[in-house]
């Protein structure tokens, strides 16, 4: 990152802002190595959750029935079966989530 600033007085709000601007970015630099550093164990630590949730998903997992009725452009009203997974929503949403986040700090 390169900064530049002027000697006028008149530039010397702007001048302030853009070197604090400039100290900021330093800090994010050596931020973003910290967390490369960290990433690792974060990846680990993900990892074991991913599979005490899907022990917990495994179990109370379950396909349910459902008879729906839909409306049919040729046949007008129709009824069908439709089959469900339910049971473990709420492990499924913060399974999916820690996906994502792995994703995201292995950089795929």
């Amino acid at each position: 990152m390169v900064v530049t600033c002027r000697m006028e007085e008149e530039h010397t709000e702007e001048t302030m802002h853009a070197l604090r601007f400039g100290q900021q970015c330093s800090l994010v630099q050596a931020q973003g190595h910290l967390r490369a550093v960290n990433s690792s164990a974060m990846v680990a630590a993900i990892a074991e959750e991913l599979a005490e949730l899907e022990v917990k998903i495994q179990a109370e997992e379950r396909w349910e029935n459902r008879v729906v009725t839909r409306l049919d452009a040729e046949d007008g009203e129709e009824t069908v079966v439709q089959s469900v997974l339910v049971g473990a929503e709420q492990y499924r949403r913060r399974f999916e989530h820690l996906l994502s986040l792995r994703t995201e700090l292995l950089g795929q």
